[in-house]
């Protein structure tokens, strides 16, 4: 249609086109427009002729329908023998725990170095109570061999356990 000038287009590009030719060349163009609407119309409706049996799909989906309803028909029974069967004590529960290993592992990790970096925070402070006895053998600096060992060992452990968290 970029061809077609209408009548207000013709007066803003200033151009001597009458009325009757610009409806002269429309029906040429819309004719064709239609041809081919009609032609795609047409192949349309011919393909859901051929894929849709319409007698068949109703019959189908009847007889779904029809299942429907016998299985719908079913629901109260159904419901009032759980119902007896709970209040006879008769009902089994059967319940599977799937897909916990990993977030266990993960637990049992982290309580593993978490009560590790306990111990070493136990035996620190138990370190640092026996610097302040007469323990034998002393260091020339006043303070017991056993505590100094402890408090290296404690911190040792605990850079171990924290590392071992991450």
């Amino acid at each position: 249609m970029a061809g077609i000038l209408f009548p207000k287009e013709a007066k803003a590009e200033n151009t001597d086109l009458r009325a009757e030719d610009v409806q002269a060349e429309e029906p040429e163009q819309e004719e064709g427009v239609e041809d081919t609407e009609d032609m795609l119309y047409d192949k349309l409706k011919e393909r859901a002729r051929q894929n849709m049996n319409i007698p068949r799909e109703l019959f189908e989906k009847g007889q779904e329908l029809v299942k429907a309803g016998k299985k719908a028909a079913r629901i109260p029974l159904l419901a009032s023998e759980v119902l007896e069967g709970m209040v006879k004590g008769k009902t089994k529960v059967r319940f599977e725990l799937s897909g916990y290993e990993e977030p266990l592992n993960q637990i049992f990790h982290f309580l593993r170095y978490t009560v590790l970096t306990m111990v070493a925070l136990v035996l620190f402070i138990g370190s640092c109570i026996l610097c302040t006895t007469d323990f034998k053998p002393i260091l020339p600096n006043g303070v017991p061999l056993l505590a100094v060992t402890g408090i290296v060992f404690s911190i040792a452990l605990a850079i171990f356990s924290i590392k071992k968290l991450k």
